[in-house]
């Protein structure tokens, strides 16, 4: 059929029951003619039509269709979350990118949400950070060394692997007295952040905690000086 001859052939809507244009309407391969039953304007208005009735169905059985997900996860918890992480580590990269894009997008509402759930969820929060921090003790003092360092503008950082690399070029010794700190250690800055110091793993070193209460923040040519260490 060409262009001219679609202009002239006509069909009635089963909708509306008005004789219309075949370019009324939508094509269909299924239909005998090639085309839907039902013009684009009926079906514009049939599909509004039911996204309203959608939408209150939906709000009226809010209630039902939350405790019935809840009692299918509750029976399917292992296979749901097995299913979700085999999902997630197929399309990592595509996940993570939409959920970061989405992030930057809504930063007000991402942080608001997050502030609103610590608020309602205030002794859950506190007895999973406690938990964490009794798990992770090196990696905790990582945390709060850094956190530290960034509150004064010192520069670098370091990582609890870091410390674990010195402990072992160390042999697990104080630095000082060459005692063994298997037992508790302090992690120095050989030049006080508060000297200038990095926060760098060069600026670091492992010390008893005596010696670190002895040394605090002064020069560490001058604390070996007052040890006789140097001349």
């Amino acid at each position: 059929m060409s262009n001219s001859d679609s202009n002239t052939v006509t069909k009635i809507c089963t909708v509306c029951n008005e004789e219309k244009s075949i370019t009324e309407f939508n094509r269909n391969k299924n239909g005998k003619d090639g085309h839907l039953c039902q013009c684009k304007k009926c079906v514009k208005s049939l599909r509004e039509a039911n996204a309203d009735k959608r939408k209150v169905y939906l709000e009226e059985t809010k209630e039902k269709r939350r405790i019935t997900q809840s009692e299918y996860y509750s029976a399917n918890k292992e296979k749901l979350n097995a299913d979700g992480k085999a999902y997630y580590i197929l399309h990592k990269e595509r996940i993570d990118a939409v959920n970061k894009a989405w992030s930057e997008a809504n930063k007000e509402r991402c942080s608001a949400s997050q502030k609103a759930w610590r608020d309602a969820n205030k002794e859950r929060c506190f007895a999973t950070r406690k938990a964490w921090r009794d798990a992770n003790p090196e990696k905790y003092a990582v945390l709060k060394r850094n956190d530290r360092a960034r509150r004064r503008n010192a520069p670098g950082k370091h990582t609890a692997a870091d410390i674990l690399n010195l402990l072992s070029l160390q042999k697990n010794k104080c630095a000082t007295c060459k005692v063994s700190v298997s037992k508790g250690y302090h992690v120095d800055h050989v030049v006080a952040l508060i000297n200038g110091g990095s926060n760098d793993k060069s600026n670091l070193q492992i010390l008893c905690p005596t010696c670190n209460m002895r040394k605090n923040s002064k020069d560490p040519i001058e604390f070996n000086q007052s040890l006789g260490l140097l001349l």
